[in-house]
This record gives C-alpha cells, sequence and structure tokens, in this order.
C-alpha cells in the first residue's frame, strides 16, 4: 500500500494494527518490506482468498492516511509447452532468427557494451552463457524460495521450480536473448554479444510475489531496493517473459516500470498465452511497458497468443507442436543438471527476440529513449494482419548511432578541444595491437592510446596520417608519440613509436612540394640526425633511408633555415654515419669524382677544419680539401 507523503512510521504501524484488529479475515498482521518504489508491504499469517483481499484492501483505503492498496498477488510466468526431442542441426534449427533477418543486423551490432536485464526463475550454468553472466540477484521471498536461503540473495542461480513445463524457463529467455554465437555449439543469441543481468523473481512452481517482480526491475535498471545491494551494472533492456490475469496494472508494477523508464530502460513483456484481450494481463496492461506477442513459422499471430491494442509488436514464439523455438535448457529436475537445449513455445519466446534486438539498437546508440525504440520498432516491422513483427536489420539499421567517450582517451578529447576540435565519434573505442585503443571522429580526426605513449591524435587526409596508413598504420610505424607540429619553414612533422615488435621510432616529416619521408631514430643514420641537431640542425628528410647492398645505407635532408640546404648522410659498418655537405664545395667536388663508387668512396669523416682549409677524409685515400682563403678544392692522398 501506499501511504500519503508525510506519514511517519507509528502512524504507519497504527494503521496496519487497526485494520488488523477490525478487519476479519486479516491474521497477526505485520510489515514485512518496503518496496523499491516506496510501498509498504504488508503480511497475514493465513493467506487470504481473492474475496477477503479485496475486503482488507478497503479498509486500508478507508484510513486517510493511506493512499492506495492492492493485494500483492502471486504470479507466474507466461506458460508454454516444451518438447523432449530436440533437433541436433543447432543454428540450421533457428527458424526464429531468419525469420526475423537477425543475422543480416549482426553486420550492424552485435549487443557489445549492452547488459540484458531478465527478471525470471533464475539461470543455470551453460557453455552459452560463459563469460556473459554479470551481477545478478535473487528476489524471491520465503515461502516461493526453494534455493535454501529462505528469502533474499546475491545468487541468481535456478534451483529448479518442480513442474516439468517450467524448469529452467529463465535459462531458455536468457538463451534467446543473448546465447554466444560462433564458439563451435549450440545456437546463437538476437545479441551474442551482450552480457546478462538476471534477477531471480519466480520459484517454486514458476510462481512469485508481485512486488519481488517489481523490485527486481527498479533493481535492474539501476535503481535503489531497501536492503539490496545496488545494482553495479545496470541493464540497458529489461525482460519480463511473465504474465497472469489482472483487470487493470496494479500500482506496484506500473510505478517499476515507471522507474525503469526514468532511466532510459525499457522493459520488454510478455503479452501472455490465455489467446484473450492483452487490456486483461499483467504487466502487458501497463503502459509503457514495450508488449510482445507471438507469431508462428508464417508470421501471424498464434492460437495461444494473447492480443489486442496493448501488443506494440510480434516476434517468434512458435506454434504447438511443430515449429517451436530452440534455446538453452537444463537437464536436472529437482535441483540443476547438465546443459541442454529444448524447444519451447509462447509469448515467453516471443519477448526476448525484442529484448535482444533493442540490445542491438542500444550498442548503435545507448541513449535511444524508450519511446524512439518503440518508434522504431514498429515503424520498420513487417505489417501482417493488423499487427506489426519485428525487422531486425531494418531496426538497428534505422537508429543513428551516437558512439561513447571513454577512458584516457575521453581525457584526451576533453583536454584538447572536444567536439569544437574533433567533432563527434563515429565509432567505440577499437581494440588493436598490443594493448592499444583508438576511436575517429568526425572532423576527420582519430586519436591512439597506448599505456607507453599516451594519448595523441592524427589528421586523418592530411599527408603524414595518409603515410601511416600506407605504411600499415600502427603496425608499420607503429604508436604516435607526439601531436603533429610545425617543423619550421613550411614542414610538419610527427613521432611514433614501435617499442612492441621491431623497436622503430620513427618520425616523419612533410612539406608541400617534397613528400612525406621518415628518419629512423633507431637506426645509425637517424641516431647521427638526432645528435647534429635533428631538424634544427640537418633539416627535414627528403628521402627514405636506403640500403646499399651489405655495404651501406643512405638518406638525404634539406635544411629548414630557409635556404633548403642540402645533406646526405651515409653509414657503413665500418666506418659508422658521416654527412657530405652536397650544398658545400667539398660535396661538389666528391659528386663529381663519381660519389661512393668513384674515386674517392664513402666519407669517414665529417668536415673538419685542418688549418686555413676544410677538410673530409673519405675511404679510398683520398681527402678533399677546401681552402678558406682561395676558395678552391683539391684532393690530396690522406
Amino acid at each position: 500500500m501506499d501511504f500519503a507523503d508525510g506519514v511517519d512510521d507509528a502512524t504507519k504501524q497504527r494503521v496496519i494494527a487497526e485494520t488488523d484488529a477490525e478487519s476479519q479475515p486479516l491474521r497477526d498482521a505485520k510489515e514485512i518490506k518496503e518496496t523499491a518504489t516506496g510501498q509498504t508491504v504488508v503480511a497475514s499469517a493465513e493467506k487470504l482468498t481473492p474475496t477477503e483481499q479485496k475486503s482488507v484492501v478497503r479498509d486500508l483505503q478507508a484510513d486517510p492516511a493511506v493512499v492506495s492498496a492492492e493485494p500483492d498477488t502471486i504470479v507466474h510466468r507466461a506458460t508454454a509447452a516444451w518438447q523432449d526431442n530436440p533437433s541436433d542441426s543447432y543454428f540450421s534449427s533457428q527458424w526464429n532468427l531468419r525469420d526475423i533477418d537477425v543475422p543480416a543486423a549482426w553486420k550492424l551490432a552485435t549487443g557489445k557494451n549492452v547488459t540484458i536485464g531478465i527478471t525470471d526463475t533464475g539461470i543455470t550454468s551453460h557453455p552459452e552463457f560463459s563469460g556473459k553472466t554479470g551481477t545478478g540477484y535473487d528476489f524471491v521471498s520465503g515461502d516461493y524460495d526453494r534455493d535454501g536461503t529462505g528469502g533474499r540473495d546475491g545468487d541468481p542461480t535456478d534451483p529448479g521450480v518442480l513442474n516439468s513445463s517450467e524448469n529452467w524457463h529463465g535459462t531458455h529467455v536468457a538463451g534467446i536473448a543473448a546465447a554466444k554465437t560462433n564458439n563451435g555449439l549450440g545456437i546463437a543469441g538476437v545479441a551474442p554479444d551482450a552480457r546478462i543481468s538476471m534477477a531471480r523473481s519466480l520459484g517454486t512452481g514458476a510462481s512469485g510475489y508481485q512486488s519481488d517482480i517489481a523490485d527486481s526491475i527498479v533493481w535492474l535498471s539501476g535503481g535503489t531496493v531497501p536492503g539490496v545491494p545496488r545494482n553495479p551494472n545496470p541493464s540497458g533492456v529489461i525482460n519480463a517473459s511473465i504474465s497472469w490475469p489482472s483487470g487493470t496494472c496494479p500500482q506496484i508494477m506500473k510505478n517499476a516500470i515507471d522507474s525503469a523508464h526514468a532511466r532510459n530502460v525499457p522493459v520488454v513483456v510478455a503479452a501472455g498465452n490465455t489467446g484473450t484481450n492483452a487490456d486483461y494481463a499483467t504487466p502487458s496492461n501497463c503502459l509503457g511497458a514495450i508488449v510482445v506477442g507471438a507469431t508462428t513459422t508464417n508470421d501471424i499471430i498464434t492460437g495461444y497468443s494473447n492480443w489486442g491494442s496493448m501488443l506494440d509488436i510480434m516476434a517468434p514464439g512458435g506454434a504447438v507442436g511443430a515449429g517451436q523455438v530452440f534455446s538453452t535448457w537444463n537437464n536436472g529436475w529437482s535441483q540443476p543438471g547438465a546443459a541442454s537445449y529444448r524447444y519451447m513455445n509462447g509469448t515467453s519466446m516471443a519477448a526476448p527476440h525484442i529484448t535482444g534486438v533493442i540490445a542491438l539498437m542500444k550498442e548503435r546508440n545507448p541513449s535511444l529513449s524508450v519511446e524512439q525504440i518503440r518508434s522504431i520498432l514498429y515503424s520498420t516491422g513487417t505489417y501482417n494482419a493488423g499487427y506489426r513483427t519485428v525487422d531486425a536489420r531494418a531496426a538497428v539499421a534505422a537508429v543513428t548511432p551516437q558512439y561513447r567517450l571513454e577512458g584516457n582517451i575521453k581525457r584526451f578529447y576533453d583536454a584538447n578541444g572536444g567536439a569544437a576540435r574533433f567533432g563527434a565519434p563515429t565509432m567505440n573505442e577499437l581494440s588493436v595491437t598490443n594493448g592499444g585503443r583508438t576511436q575517429n571522429y568526425a572532423n576527420g580526426y582519430g586519436i591512439y592510446w597506448t599505456q607507453r605513449t599516451g594519448a595523441h591524435s592524427l589528421r586523418w587526409g592530411s599527408a603524414i596520417p595518409n603515410a601511416f596508413a600506407a605504411a600499415g598504420w600502427e603496425n608499420g610505424w607503429g604508436y604516435p608519440d607526439s601531436e603533429e607540429a610545425s617543423a619550421g619553414a613550411g614542414a610538419r612533422y610527427q613521432s611514433f613509436d614501435k617499442w612492441f615488435d621491431d623497436g622503430k621510432k620513427p618520425i616523419a616529416f612533410w612539406k608541400s612540394g617534397t613528400g612525406t619521408f621518415t628518419v629512423e631514430r633507431r637506426y645509425n643514420i637517424g641516431k647521427y640526425w638526432t645528435s647534429h641537431g635533428a631538424q634544427s640542425g640537418l633539416g627535414m628528410p627528403v628521402s627514405q633511408e636506403k640500403r646499399i647492398g651489405d655495404t651501406g645505407a643512405y638518406q638525404f635532408y634539406r635544411s629548414l633555415d630557409g635556404q633548403w640546404k642540402s645533406t646526405l648522410v651515409m653509414w657503413t659498418p665500418q666506418r659508422g654515419a658521416h654527412a657530405i655537405k652536397q650544398y658545400g664545395a667539398i660535396g661538389a667536388s666528391w659528386a663529381a669524382g663519381g660519389r661512393e663508387t668513384g674515386k674517392y668512396g664513402w666519407p669517414v669523416s665529417d668536415e673538419y677544419r685542418s688549418g686555413n682549409t676544410m677538410r673530409q677524409d673519405f675511404s679510398k685515400g683520398w681527402s678533399l680539401e677546401y681552402d678558406l682563403t682561395t676558395h678552391n678544392t683539391r684532393a690530396v692522398r690522406s
């Protein structure tokens, strides 16, 4: 029941005590819990008939301290049939996925980074769920809880409900929504990369209190439930394959669904399996829930599916007999046994198809509102006989992606101009080689991050990033360890680090009319360039380093001092690295003599001053001297 605002605990206890004394059906009434949405749950020592419940409700509502009261009805999951002879063809048996074009939807999304919340009979261990199940909770109250704990606890495992047609219902639902795919066994779920959070709310006979179901919905969506630890990983969508007769939506269920929607979490519910108007079943008659009816292999509503204006969308539920839905199961009876698979039918099976499709949609855009989701499901669905059947590919394709910013890349993004500079993200972060992360943005930028280099950006379409891509991306040059910057004289540069493979540490330079070339800092010529002032000394490379057989290597540079002077750095293993100043007299004489294969050979020193001359020594026993007074150059024997 709901008390009026401002009613204190003493008044609440007075109302309960007076009703206990005056209301004939009630025996030893006491408050047993407060629900997540603020209702007080009161229990009688003896169970009341529906007529007695109505009498107590009238007595409670007569007190001015009480706003509303309703029975905490014992409810059941939406019943379904099953058969003991599943096909062993696994994915080929999943007509239901092909029927709504799920495989095509996987090209757009697979449910990554989305948690599917399920309130049901619990879950059992299964290879299809390995590594996929997150935090769960058991909300089943004591008299329906047969797991040995006598009430609520942190273990959502299904202990079995002792009913052959209702055992392992939550396990079957979870498999339809999110079983793994491409794992070499079994089936595929609609959202194979989504995680699963199970809230056990149905116990013996697949029955339970609606207050427990309501609390489980609030908890799965990230809300607070008195006495229950907060869910550390709230769900992005919740599945409730549950249905029970009720002429109106109980206030406690309405509050729970509204609470989830306030956190932008849709609650997907089964329409029910009595073949009647869904207006007279809960929670399908709760405004705001996404209500799912069941179709056959022929895409028509099944004979058992509830119908009417409350239905939002249809999905495969299967017919009785042939054409049922194949999913995860357990071979146990009074306790869990071996993991297995089985066929079932029902709106319970239809609902998790929609839940899975919503998980695909929310991977593309986590900020979708409940009403946007409802509208997209309907507008992209296939029309048939008054209802719309979900088209998974069309629904996912209709979602404009909205990607997340997070972690170290987000910190760099925010600190370096954010959306004004980079634009909105056009993808979620991608894991790349050797622990790296990357993300691209609408204004043409990409950001890379590693633990070693930190975060740095590249402007796709500009010269250095184009060369980076042509060289093999991070597998070619490694990761950027600086921002692109001016090197002077119209040149640009950016450095990279490939520590994880060959240890390369290239710096890329670009200048209009010259192109993009790299200096390899790890190699001998690069070390020479670094030790002689780098771009402030020799300038920028205007060629790549080139090998000359096993003899040596060379690379050309141009100064960035405005004079564009050319220097050639040559290296041999015997003589090390030395520079030829091609713009000077010694360099010109050496070139005229046939360069390294001509008269003089390879340089064995840099230019150095000797008296009134500049001198450089070469490998074939010659030195070239330049007279600083006469400006003449001559060759002498070393």
